[in-house]
C-alpha cells in the first residue's frame, strides 16, 4: 500500500461542483481562481489540465469513459451546459440559448441528464418557473421527462442504456420530493417512494427520498428522509431487494454513486468519530459499511487535522473514488485509487491526490 497527499494551496475554496471520476482515473473537478471565479479542470494521470482549456469559467459536473466532460457555465441570467474532451476541445452544447439547462451526468453514449427550466401554471393560478428533468444527446433535442408531477424534478444520473434516476417534487415545498426511475426504452417513470417505504421496518415513515446514482444493472442509490428528520442511504436492486445500508449509523447518511458491482459510496455523520463526525464511506454487500476516513487515518494516509468528508463518485469498475477532503479547514478534492487488500475481500488500499475545491453533492443537486 502506498499513498500520500499532493496539495495545491494556490486555489481558494469554491462553493461549486464535486469531482467525478471515470474508469481511467480521469477526474473532472472545479476550483476557484484568485478572484473566486469557478473554473473546471481535468486531472489525468497525475497532471492537471488548466481550467482555460475547459471553457475558462464554469464547474464540471460529469465525465464518461471516453473522457467527455460536462461543464456548467453562467451565460447572462441563464446556465448552460457545454461538453468538452480531455484536451479542452468543445464538442457541443446541451440545450438551447436563453434557457437554463444544467446537466448532472453523461453516459458513454454522450447522453446527458439534469434539469432545465420551464414556465408552468400552478394550482394557485400563478405561473412560475420549475425545474424539469431531461435526457439529451450532445447538440441534440432535449427530451423533457414526465415524472408524474406538475412541480417538476431533477435528473441526477443515468446509465449506459439511458435509464435515469433523480427526484420529482410533489408540491411547491422543495423538501417534498420522491425518488424516481425513468426507463428510456418505454418512456415510463416509476415513483420509488412507496417501494422504499414498504422495505423499511414497521414504524419507520418515509417523508421524502431522492436517487443520486444508477449502474447498468439498474441498481440505484440515494437517500430517504424519515418523519423524524433522519436521512439514510439506500441501495435498490429491485422492488423486492432494497435496503437501508446505514441502518446502524447514529446520524445521517447519503448514497451518492454506485459501481457495476453494486458498491456504493457516500457520506455519513456519526458523532464522536475522531473529532470528525462526517466521513466518506464505501459500502459493499460482502464487506458492509467501511469508514474511508477511519481507514485512511489508520494507514497513515492523513495527517492530524485532515479528513475525508465524503465520497461522491466511484468509477464503474470500482477502481477509483473521488470526493471532498478537509485539509486543515480547507475543502479540497481528492481521488483514491483502489486495489484489493489481501484477506479483506474489499477494495481498500489507496493513494490520494488533492485536486481542487468543491461543496457537497447533496447541495449541488438542488442548487443552480
Amino acid at each position: 500500500m502506498g499513498g500520500g497527499l499532493a496539495r495545491d494551496w494556490n486555489n481558494t475554496s469554491f462553493n461549486g461542483a464535486n469531482p467525478v471520476v471515470n474508469n481511467l482515473g480521469q477526474v473532472a473537478g472545479t476550483w476557484a481562481n484568485s478572484l473566486g471565479v469557478a473554473q473546471a479542470f481535468i486531472y489525468d494521470a497525475g497532471s492537471t489540465t488548466g481550467p482555460m482549456a475547459l471553457g475558462s469559467t464554469g464547474y464540471a459536473t460529469g465525465i464518461n469513459d471516453a473522457g467527455q466532460i460536462t461543464v456548467v457555465r453562467g451565460v447572462g441570467p441563464y446556465f448552460t451546459t457545454q461538453v468538452f474532451d480531455t484536451s479542452g476541445q468543445l464538442i457541443g452544447t446541451v440545450g438551447a440559448n436563453n434557457v437554463t439547462t444544467i446537466a448532472w451526468g453523461i453516459n458513454d453514449q454522450s447522453v446527458t441528464t439534469g434539469r432545465t427550466v420551464q414556465p408552468t401554471a400552478m394550482p394557485s393560478g400563478a405561473t412560475v418557473e420549475i425545474t424539469v428533468p431531461f435526457s439529451a444527446a450532445t447538440n441534440g433535442q432535449i427530451n423533457k421527462l414526465n415524472v408524474g408531477s406538475i412541480y417538476g424534478g431533477i435528473g441526477n444520473a443515468l446509465n449506459n442504456t439511458g435509464n435515469i434516476v433523480g427526484g420529482s417534487f410533489q408540491s411547491e415545498d422543495a423538501n417534498n420530493i420522491h425518488a424516481f426511475y425513468y426507463a428510456s426504452a418505454t418512456g415510463t417513470t416509476t415513483d420509488l417512494a412507496a417501494t422504499i417505504q414498504n422495505a423499511l421496518a414497521p414504524g419507520v415513515i418515509v417523508h421524502g427520498s431522492i436517487a443520486f446514482g444508477i449502474n447498468d444493472q439498474d441498481q440505484i442509490t440515494g437517500a430517504f428522509h424519515t418523519s423524524t428528520g433522519a436521512e439514510h442511504a439506500f441501495l435498490y436492486s429491485s422492488a423486492n431487494d432494497i435496503m437501508d445500508i446505514t441502518a446502524n449509523v447514529v446520524g445521517n447518511s447519503v448514497g451518492y454513486d454506485i459501481d457495476e458491482a453494486g458498491d456504493v459510496v457516500g457520506t455519513a455523520n456519526i458523532h464522536g468519530s475522531n473529532g470528525k463526525p462526517q466521513f466518506a464511506f464505501l459500502y459493499t454487500k460482502s464487506g458492509g459499511l467501511i469508514n474511508l476516513n477511519q481507514y485512511a487515518q489508520d494507514h497513515n494516509l492523513l495527517a492530524p487535522g485532515e479528513a475525508l468528508l465524503n465520497a461522491v463518485s466511484i468509477s464503474s469498475n470500482g477502481q477509483y473514488i473521488a470526493g471532498i477532503a478537509d485539509i486543515n479547514g480547507k475543502s479540497v478534492n481528492y481521488v483514491m485509487s483502489m486495489v484489493p487488500e489481501p484477506g479483506t475481500g474489499v477494495l481498500l488500499s489507496c493513494a490520494l491526490g488533492i485536486l481542487g475545491l468543491a461543496r457537497m453533492r447533496s447541495k449541488r443537486r438542488t442548487g443552480a
